[in-house]
């Protein structure tokens, strides 16, 4: 091997594999994706496609609006999360807190899944559970989904 040839060749493995490293590291930035959904009293905020788990919390609570005391009430990586919503109205000697001016207050359950299909099952299985006549509470609005985000790298 000529020493041109040497030379050109101590050339290309190093940029070669500068290559190969930029392109895995793109794709390890696009392998994980980050959302969440955040909660407050009458308040949704949502983020999808972060880079972080703390980047996707954050957008989510500035989208509810921090100041209103929301907080996180589900995270994906990945997949779809959502919020099923389901309205009761309470006895007076339950514990529900009483939330002035509201006779009818909202009670929410969380579904994940690798598609949205799959988390909105998930969150309506847990609101369907309590549709048996209870003494704590009368359902006034039947289960509903109230919002589904994905990642925009899970399944559809």
């Amino acid at each position: 091997m000529t020493l041109l040839r040497k030379s050109a060749l101590a050339l290309v493995i190093p940029v070669a594999g500068a290559l190969v490293a930029t392109a895995s590291g793109s794709a390890q930035a696009e392998r994980y994706l980050y959302g969440a959904i955040a909660m407050g009293v009458n308040r949704v905020g949502t983020s999808f496609d972060f880079p972080d788990q703390s980047s996707a919390d954050e957008a989510a609570l500035e989208a509810c609006g921090k100041e209103a005391g929301c907080w996180i009430a589900v995270r994906i990586q990945n997949e779809c999360g959502s919020v099923a919503q389901l309205e009761v109205k309470a006895f007076p000697w339950t514990v529900l807190p009483e939330v002035p001016g509201l006779s009818v207050q909202p009670l929410h359950y969380y579904g994940t899944g690798a598609t949205a299909r799959e988390a909105e099952a998930a969150a309506m299985r847990l609101a369907d559970a309590p549709r048996m006549q209870s003494w704590t509470f009368q359902i006034v609005r039947a289960p509903f989904i109230l919002d589904t985000i994905c990642t925009s790298n899970a399944r559809r």
